[in-house]
């Protein structure tokens, strides 16, 4: 891919994503399991790079790193996170989304060594979902997950 079709395919998402999701594929894609992928790939590197900044903190517990991350980059691509949230169950997103879940629970410290990758990211799933629902208070699995990652 040369630098005019990067810019024209970042064009295209970004055009997408203003619309909310509610326009036609548009070109260069192919199909919406392209464009998919590719939304999901700028959602991975935002994330991933907040994550990893929010771990250079020695202080932060990881697990408060990781939901405060999430977070921000949620607030950061609200349309882009609601249109990969609509788009949830697509086959084709399916590894990446795994990925995700395995990331966020190693990074939290969720995961020993020894978890095999549908174990990190079936914890990693449930770590998720909790820090979508953001309790007002810390609810029975928040208060477990503290005492499962130890402070620092």
């Amino acid at each position: 891919m040369g630098w005019d079709d990067f810019y024209q395919r970042r064009a295209a998402i970004d055009t997408f994503i203003s619309a909310g999701g509610d326009s036609d594929v548009p070109a260069p894609f192919d199909d919406l399991d392209e464009l998919l992928l590719a939304l999901q790939y700028r959602w991975a590197l935002r994330l991933h790079s907040r994550v990893e900044l929010a771990m250079l903190d020695a202080g932060a517990e990881p697990v408060d790193a990781v939901t405060s991350a999430w977070l921000q980059t949620t607030a950061a691509d609200e349309q882009l996170r609601a249109i990969l949230d609509a788009h949830a169950d697509n086959l084709a997103l399916r590894p990446m989304i795994r990925a995700e879940q395995r990331m966020v629970a190693t990074a939290a410290g969720l995961t020993d060594a020894g978890d095999s990758p549908d174990e990190e990211a079936a914890v990693g799933a449930a770590f998720l979902t909790l820090v979508r629902s953001r309790p007002t208070r810390r609810g029975p699995v928040e208060r477990l997950l503290h005492r499962l990652v130890p402070a620092n």
